[in-house]
């Protein structure tokens, strides 16, 4: 798990807006990233909160406070926490410009599944030297 107070992830949180899908590469953190609601720090209600407020998700707005990302290891909490920042500051931006175009659940699904190969080499479909 990573908690930041990321500038612009934690703009959105102030603002009880949850991060939506500008870019596809938020599918590492879900399909957007909720707001949790506002528990004051170091109190077992904040921790309480914290505990299933991801659901499904890799990332939790806490309102009024900051990010929250986890993942299998710390890095790839890390990533998670950097994929929110990096998406939060594109929302901001294309918002402050104009309206930006949001990708739907369904591709940030199929982006999701693409993910868990991402980087991965290519498995052969058929061993090259089972030939008759």
């Amino acid at each position: 798990m990573v908690h930041t107070h990321s500038r612009f992830a934690t703009t959105f949180a102030v603002l009880n807006r949850p991060i939506v899908a500008v870019h596809y590469v938020l599918a590492f953190a879900g399909p957007s990233v909720e707001v949790a609601p506002y528990r004051t720090y170091g109190t077992k209600e904040l921790d309480e909160c914290c505990v299933g407020a991801p659901g499904k998700r890799n990332a939790v707005l806490l309102q009024n406070h900051g990010v929250i990302a986890v993942g299998t290891s710390a890095p790839k909490a890390l990533n998670v926490a950097q994929v929110v920042e990096y998406t939060a500051e594109l929302l901001w931006r294309a918002q402050s410009t104009g309206t930006p175009s949001v990708l739907s659940d369904e591709e940030m699904e199929r982006v999701a599944q693409k993910f868990v190969s991402y980087g991965q080499p290519h498995k052969a479909t058929e061993d090259p030297g089972d030939h008759d």
